[in-house]
């Protein structure tokens, strides 16, 4: 039997048993639409070295457990979860926005979610880091390899899923956060340009004060609110959506 290891050891041993020449991330908990295979599929036959990303939409249960979610008709489900959907603040608010950077900062959106990359990518970039324990930050830095590597990012708003939103250990979730965003920055020297997305994951810097720091240039009437990608509520104590 496998032991546990966390979320990196469980996806490179799925990778490591998968045949296809294409890997597609889609969460358990995760909705995929009917042309969400071929939307991957077709981005990796026109480029080679490509990390395809998709919009992951957000659906809440309205009393609905995930066991009865996911225990629906296909056909029913699926008809419910669209009526449900909605964009989610990622996607909607800093996804999009960030694509009109330059590409050398595409690589902070590789989430997991919805994602897709060539097995043979995968392999040559040595798999998710296995020293990554807990929730968070392992799609991240392969993210951030996948770019030193010479990789580029596309995202296609038309590669859908949905997300069955669930009750969370959130205080269990910010621990593993900290310390792993703690190894992430060690594991390069603490660089400027994680440094800089430190601060822009935990709120602490906007989006026009990252592409400031990092001397790019971009739409600043969109540009002048702040969107954290992850804000520590340090209060919270109990699990919630």
């Amino acid at each position: 039997m496998l032991q546990h290891k966390g979320r990196a050891a469980a996806r490179n041993a799925a990778i490591q048993a998968a045949r296809g020449e294409v890997i597609v991330f889609n969460d358990d908990d995760t909705l995929a639409a009917p042309e969400f295979l071929s939307g991957h599929w077709t981005r990796h036959l026109l480029c080679e070295r490509v990390v395809v990303l998709g919009e992951r939409r957000q659906v809440y249960g309205a009393g609905r457990t995930m066991h009865e979610m996911m225990h629906m008709a296909s056909a029913e489900l699926l008809s419910w979860t669209v009526q449900r959907s909605r964009q989610s603040l990622f996607t909607s608010q800093i996804t999009r926005k960030i694509f009109q950077f330059p590409i050398s900062r595409h690589w902070i959106c590789s989430l997991t979610g919805n994602m897709s990359l060539k097995a043979a990518t995968f392999s040559e970039i040595g798999g998710f880091d296995e020293a990554f324990a807990g929730w968070g930050l392992e799609d991240i830095e392969l993210g951030y390899r996948l770019y030193q590597g010479g990789f580029f990012f596309y995202y296609d708003p038309d590669i859908i899923n949905y997300h069955l939103e669930h009750l969370r250990n959130k205080s269990e979730m910010f621990r593993d956060t900290y310390k792993n965003m703690e190894y992430f920055l060690s594991k390069y020297g603490y660089p400027k340009d994680l440094e800089y997305f430190r601060k822009l994951y935990y709120g602490h810097m906007s989006l026009k004060e990252y592409d400031h720091c990092t001397f790019q240039e971009m739409d600043r009437e969109t540009e002048d609110s702040y969107y954290p990608l992850f804000r520590i509520n340090t209060s919270q104590r109990k699990d919630t959506i």
